[in-house]
């Protein structure tokens, strides 16, 4: 509230803030706005159980909550419970192309087949005896021609059969054809972007408690003469009234001639409990008056 130490109601009535467009109408259950002594209606509505701010900004330096303390600091950031406050996830990125396969490479050569030994000529008939020890096989070559049947031995005698000639060594496989190379494996996809995050909603901050009183009466035998010449207070108790609290008297149309006569001063002296009215007056107290009173807390 401005300075308006000195200055009477008829001086100052502009500068009152009450509810409702009427002046009588008084706090309800339905959101008023709230009015200057001029029915100027302020950006902020209020009702027994609500505040409304209609306000496009509201400035302030932090917000902070009663019973748990600040949620957002003098830079913007949330400071507060950081439970349940996330933007929901972004949307996935569209997955990249698959690559192209690579060639597959050349089948290798097959080698050649190893030419084939020649056959061991056939031992001639001998006389009957023990038999010999057999000829050592010769040894098996690679595939190749057959070589031409020995002559037939002269019949002779028969002897004891000859030892067996060894098994011949086997031939060596031909080398395996070079493995063609592997194709080049085809690039993958670039990854799709990531969703951007939603952003987080703003705290509403702590609202004020207001209470509208209406037929508050101050009346004439409760001035107290304080000074000299002719100071009058009134002190009005009130059990909702707080030290630092913002309390506001404003008259019924009935009571404005007194009001003004008594020459009641604007300002309110607030203490626990009590708010003190001053006015220079007469030598008499200031007559009844009648109005409603506003405690903001």
């Amino acid at each position: 509230m401005g300075n308006l130490a000195g200055k009477t109601i008829y001086q100052s009535y502009k500068s009152l803030v009450t509810v409702g467009t009427s002046g009588t109408a008084g706090l309800s259950g339905a959101l008023q706005p709230m009015t200057d002594g001029q029915g100027t209606e302020l950006p902020i509505e209020v009702s027994t159980n609500e505040v409304h701010i209609t306000s496009n900004t509201l400035d302030a330096v932090s917000y902070s909550v009663d019973g748990y303390g600040q949620v957002i600091d003098d830079q913007g950031n949330w400071v507060g419970n950081p439970t349940g406050i996330s933007g929901t996830s972004g949307t996935s990125g569209t997955s990249g192309i698959n690559g192209t396969s690579g060639t597959s490479g050349a089948s290798g050569t097959s080698g050649s087949s190893g030419t084939s030994g020649a056959n061991g000529t056939s031992g001639t008939s001998g006389t009957r005896g023990t038999s010999g020890t057999s000829g050592t096989r010769g040894t098996s070559g690679s595939s190749g021609t057959s070589g031409a049947n020995g002559a037939p031995g002269a019949p002779g005698t028969s002897g004891t059969s000859g030892t067996s000639g060894a098994q011949g060594a086997a031939g060596t496989s031909g080398t395996s054809g070079l493995t063609g190379t592997s194709g080049t494996s085809g690039i993958n996809g670039a990854p799709g972007a990531n969703g951007t995050s939603g952003t987080s909603g703003t705290s509403g901050g702590a609202g004020a408690i207001i209470l509208v009183k209406d037929n508050v009466t101050l009346s004439t035998g409760s001035w107290v003469q304080v000074g000299s010449p002719y100071i009058w207070q009134y002190s009005l108790t009130d059990v909702d009234i707080d030290f630092g609290a913002i309390v506001d008297f404003v008259p019924y149309n009935a009571s404005v001639p007194a009001v003004q006569t008594a020459q009641i001063y604007p300002y309110v002296q607030v203490l626990d409990d009590t708010a003190i009215f001053t006015a220079p007056g007469y030598a008499t107290a200031p007559a009844s008056i009648t109005g409603q009173l506003t405690i903001i807390k």
